[in-house]
């Protein structure tokens, strides 16, 4: 599967309905860019919630991990929490119990084969067994908690890009790719993944597209 892995911008939500570039590149931009201080209920925030979705999944649901930021004790984060749900089989997802639990379903939100669910505390991604996303995240977690001067900097990094973009997520998060991509290597990730573009960098020129907007 070609590329490292992004986010947004073309999403198409395979028979549920479709939400348009330009609105995705205008939600994206209006976003107001957080980054607070590590916070020790992140982990207690995620264990219940955790429980909830797991409920909500029923026996698809293998296992659910904490990832992104507010996984990484001491880190700094934007205030959301990022999990991966590992289930079975991904068509068997059941939306609708998730949006009683007061999720909204966007789709696979431009990477394929995803499942991705937000009630803006916590975002839900969620694939099947085996993803190599899964282990991506999880190794780039793992790098963070093992290397704290590595954590560091990307830390210091997030903090900068939040006072030089305040008001938009979409120039923050691509401005991380590639202090990424460098922590992705070095904490050995080896896997490809196939995503839709959403940036003119992307879509001309033969650029590779950023690592990922959820890490």
């Amino acid at each position: 599967m070609p590329g490292l892995g992004i986010d947004p911008d073309c999403i198409n939500f395979n028979g549920v309905g479709t939400m348009r570039e330009a609105d995705l590149k205008s939600n994206l931009q209006a976003s107001a860019v957080e980054v607070v201080p590590y916070h020790a209920r992140w982990p207690e925030m995620f264990a219940q919630e955790a429980a909830r979705i797991r409920a909500a999944l029923g026996e698809n649901c293998v296992t659910i991990h904490h990832i992104g930021s507010t996984s990484a004790p001491g880190l700094s984060a934007k205030p959301i929490i990022d999990m991966v749900p590992v289930v079975k089989d991904i068509l068997k997802v059941d939306a609708a119990r998730l949006e009683k639990l007061g999720y909204e379903g966007r789709g696979e939100l431009g990477m394929f084969f995803r499942r991705y669910f937000s009630n803006h505390v916590c975002h839900l991604h969620i694939w099947e067994e085996d993803s190599p996303e899964i282990d991506k995240r999880l190794i780039f977690r793992d790098y963070l908690i093992k290397n704290p001067d590595e954590a560091r900097r990307y830390e210091a990094l997030k903090l900068s890009l939040a006072q030089t973009f305040p008001k938009d997520r979409a120039s923050y998060t691509v401005s991380k790719d590639n202090l990424i991509r460098e922590l992705l290597q070095k904490a050995g990730f080896q896997g490809m993944t196939m995503v839709q573009a959403h940036l003119d960098r992307e879509v001309g020129g033969g650029q590779e597209p950023p690592a990922t907007l959820f890490l």
